[in-house]
């Protein structure tokens, strides 16, 4: 009697059965999961195995006991890689550790450690007391103090002051109650010393200059409504007990100043603007009388600029050219006749004339 055969199963089924078995014992197991992802490695849609060379970014997360690993995928390639484990997690970026972050038993951050090509390039401790941040030390690679943070904290855990110390002086940082933005920064050091201060919405609204103890300078800023825009600012130059106030159009460029010393006004510059925004005009009252200054452009560049003091014609300045090529030409007048032009190239001086009756009648070359 013939024994029974079964039919034979084709060898190329069978071989792809077997290079999808580690696969599908994955799946099973849930070890691997993929899911469509960004240049971010966000999990955006988890998705089967057998779909993962349908999108160019694929998100690949592997459970191995007490660690995860995130690898992200790009056209099948490793561009990013997480680690995490129960007291660690580690960065990777082309296969190249990037940053490594340790954390205590209570889950709370305590070494960050930067790496450049595989090299560590800056290390940060954290210590506590008892559960609130109290301060950090940031290293160099080298093992070099670069600057402690101490942190100001509520009860609640919120940030009220940040204080930077390092060996080229001391910066803080400041957040009032409620505050949305850095409220304050001090930078300086036992003689000079540096403050800047902003409203709720994170604009500068003030900035102190103070040297030995003295207040030097003091500048304020007014803002229109909601935006970024400038409405106008008030600078005091105390030690010359000069101000210059300044204010701005509704996009926030400047149209006037004015400078008064010991109460007295002493100056004023007002701009005229076109529709682009382009200075065109700007006259000034002050010392030396009226000066008033003419622009001309064509599409894009400034081509010609006229200027005259207490009404007559000082100059007139020529542009043409851009870049190393820059060219400028000024001619300059006395009594309203042009008695010398000068030429330069790139801010450098190449050639005066001298000129009499509008002719040329010698000539200096520069090299």
């Amino acid at each position: 009697m013939r024994a029974l055969q079964l039919p034979r199963m084709p060898a190329l089924l069978l071989a792809m059965i077997l290079a999808l078995a580690p696969a599908l014992r994955a799946q099973d197991t849930g070890t691997v999961q993929y899911y469509i992802s960004n240049d971010l490695g966000m999990a955006l849609e988890r998705i089967g195995w057998y779909r993962r060379e349908e999108f160019p970014y694929i998100l690949l997360v592997r459970t191995e006991e007490s660690r995860e690993t995130r690898t992200l995928l790009y056209q099948g390639q490793e561009v990013q890689r997480w680690e995490y484990e129960e007291d660690e997690q580690r960065i990777y970026r082309d296969s190249q550790l990037e940053q490594r972050r340790r954390f205590d038993k209570g889950n709370r951050l305590i070494e960050d450690h930067l790496y450049t090509d595989g090299s560590l390039t800056q290390r940060t401790l954290y210590y506590y007391s008892p559960d609130l941040l109290q301060r950090t030390e940031t290293f160099a690679g080298d093992g070099r103090l670069l600057y402690r943070d101490f942190y100001s904290l509520s009860p609640d855990g919120q940030l009220r002051r940040v204080t930077r110390e390092d060996g080229r002086g001391d910066q803080r940082f400041a957040l009032g109650d409620g505050a949305r933005a850095v409220a304050e920064e001090r930078y300086g050091n036992s003689r000079e010393q540096r403050i800047n201060r902003y409203d709720r919405d994170g604009r500068l609204a003030e900035r102190e200059y103070w040297t030995e103890g003295q207040l030097l300078e003091r500048e304020r800023f007014q803002y229109r409504d909601e935006g970024e825009a400038l409405s106008s600012s008030r600078l005091e130059e105390l030690s010359l007990e000069r101000a210059t106030f300044r204010s701005y159009d509704d996009e926030g460029r400047l149209i006037r100043t004015e400078v008064s010393e010991g109460g007295q006004q002493i100056e004023q510059t007002v701009h005229v603007r076109d529709a682009r925004g382009r200075i065109v005009e700007t006259t000034r009252r002050g010392p030396r009388g009226i000066e008033n200054w003419l622009f001309e452009y064509d599409e894009e560049e400034l081509v010609r600029e006229e200027y005259r003091t207490r009404g007559s014609l000082e100059r007139i300045t020529l542009y043409s050219g851009q870049g190393e090529e820059r060219i400028r030409v000024q001619e300059l007048y006395r009594e309203g006749q042009a008695f010398m032009r000068v030429h330069y190239r790139s801010e450098q001086k190449i050639r005066e004339e001298f000129l009499s009756n509008g002719e040329v009648v010698r000539v200096r070359e520069f090299e």
